[in-house]
């Protein structure tokens, strides 16, 4: 077994599962995101993709030009959102809210005595930690166990505050919806501080992806 996720159940679920997300896959989908962002620019500037034109008004008159493209912004935070997702790594995890029958109470005796069976099982230990982590014995029996079950070599334990996930994947995120809302700004009005509008809106995206990671 890869790893070991040990978490504190009186915490956020949602915090929890954001931060999974990101921890898996908070690196590949924008390295996935940003070459289907390029290559749709790409298509974009040989004119395969479509693209809207609007007349130049200058004196002497010039031609149609392309004025503006969405594609490389649109597919970028598709591509991210679904990579961010649905993308599985190569690993085998131990998660006690997936892999303990909760419903058969002989069942999921069996699965706790097992507990320090599969903490040495596993090559590493992914805390999810929260306020209430250190607050609940089990959390501490975890780390405790995993300690014990590797003696002699360096174990592998890799802490991460549930918030993490939420704050960076709403980087990204709220940086979009910036980047989107800019291309609808018309250009005439862009130095005016009509982007002063995009750019607190995404302050404020921030903000509240951060706040709504905290409720339960």
């Amino acid at each position: 077994m890869d790893e070991f996720w040990s978490h504190s159940w009186h915490g956020s679920t949602r915090a929890k599962v954001i931060t999974a997300f990101f921890e898996n896959n908070g690196r590949i989908a924008p390295l996935i995101a940003t070459g289907c962002a390029a290559g749709a620019a790409g298509l974009f500037a040989l004119g395969i993709l479509p693209m809207s034109f609007q007349k130049h008004q200058a004196s002497p008159p010039v031609p149609e030009y392309p004025f503006r493209s969405y594609w490389g912004k649109a597919v970028g935070f598709f591509v991210y959102c679904i990579v961010l997702l649905c993308w599985k790594p190569r690993k085998t995890v131990f998660l006690d809210a997936l892999c303990i029958n909760d419903d058969d109470d002989r069942w999921k005796c069996a699965a706790l005595l097992s507990m320090p069976v599969f903490l040495k099982a596993a090559d590493s230990l992914l805390v999810l930690w929260d306020e209430t982590y250190t607050q609940r014995m089990w959390c501490c029996f975890e780390i405790a166990s995993f300690l014990h079950a590797h003696p002699g070599k360096k174990a592998s334990i890799r802490a991460r505050p549930t918030l993490l996930g939420p704050c960076f994947i709403s980087i990204p995120v709220s940086l979009s919806f910036v980047l989107l809302s800019m291309a609808f700004i018309p250009a005439d009005r862009a130095q005016y501080g009509s982007h002063a509008l995009a750019w607190s809106t995404m302050a404020a995206l921030g903000c509240s992806d951060a706040k709504f990671a905290q409720c339960k």
